[in-house]
């Protein structure tokens, strides 16, 4: 059963590590401007999408329904926060540059990692010190 859980958790860090590396909703990698506003319409189906998102990957947890609430909110309100950080900080915004391994020229991946890995860390810090992520972990750990 532990290990059960062991693999959930890593599977969920997964899947939030893939979302902060590749958003859906993202500046393109061929968009040769920098986008930072969401019409209204746009950012209520993206809201939608990631609370979904969210809510799917909790409901295989062994958890009460008002955890299971708490949790899915944490979660797609860090998922927002993402979206919004990479929406106003697009690859665009990396100068262009050299790789110093290959001597190539950055390609736009080369650039969106290095925008992604500007991302401050509280981001993710603010998620995992949550009163609602540690209550649920506890609360997991007792099931």
């Amino acid at each position: 059963m532990m290990m059960k859980r062991t693999i959930q958790v890593q599977l969920f860090g997964m899947d939030i590590l893939a979302v902060t590396l590749f958003p859906s909703n993202a500046q393109s990698q061929s968009a040769p401007t920098q986008q930072t506003t969401m019409s209204a319409e746009t950012r209520a189906k993206s809201d939608s999408d990631l609370e979904k998102k969210a809510a799917d990957w909790i409901a295989g947890l062994n958890l009460n329904d008002a955890a299971r609430v708490r949790l899915k909110e944490a979660v797609a309100g860090h998922l927002k926060t993402i979206r919004d950080w990479h929406n106003e900080h697009p690859y665009t915004t990396v100068p262009a540059g050299i790789n110093p391994v290959t001597g190539n020229r950055f390609f736009d991946l080369d650039s969106q990692v290095i925008a992604n890995s500007a991302m401050p860390v509280t981001v993710h810090e603010n998620l995992m010190s949550s009163c609602v992520i540690r209550i649920v972990i506890l609360q997991q750990q007792h099931h």
